[in-house]
């Protein structure tokens, strides 16, 4: 039900729902290059 909300919001805002799996790299992966990181710590995330 969640997700149904959710895509009928980026609807009528006109944005994208991109549906990834449960154990993708999301967090490891660079936003500017797409490099994953094999080792991240808690650390890193700042």
């Amino acid at each position: 039900m969640f997700v149904d909300m959710l895509a009928y919001k980026a609807e009528w805002y006109g944005r994208n729902i991109i549906k990834i799996g449960r154990f993708d790299p999301s967090s490891k992966t660079c936003s500017s290059c797409g490099s994953i990181r094999k080792y991240l710590m808690l650390k890193d995330l700042e």
